[in-house]
């Protein structure tokens, strides 16, 4: 499985440049030397990402991005990010 990878929910979105922007992450985190396990870029509606904002984090209210930490702490970051 890639490290990176980008998914759309209720939308399709032509993304330019994938494996360059995947890389790009990638490199961020070797800058960093943070290890990487695996993040997934989200693409939703506003109204998606509303919804998540309500069930998950108990916000009525739009916002341009959420981020869900899925790792424990010292283990290689795993994450989702809605967009």
């Amino acid at each position: 499985m890639k490290s990176v990878t980008f998914r759309y929910a209720d939308r399709k979105l032509a993304l330019a440049q994938k494996t360059a922007i995947q890389s790009f992450v990638e490199t961020i985190f070797r800058k960093e030397k943070k290890k990487l396990s695996h993040i997934n870029y989200v693409f939703c509606s506003d109204a998606y990402l509303l919804n998540i904002n309500r069930d998950f984090l108990a916000h009525d209210y739009y916002t341009d991005i959420i981020t869900f930490g899925l790792s424990e702490p010292g283990e290689p970051i795993e994450a989702e990010v809605y967009i």
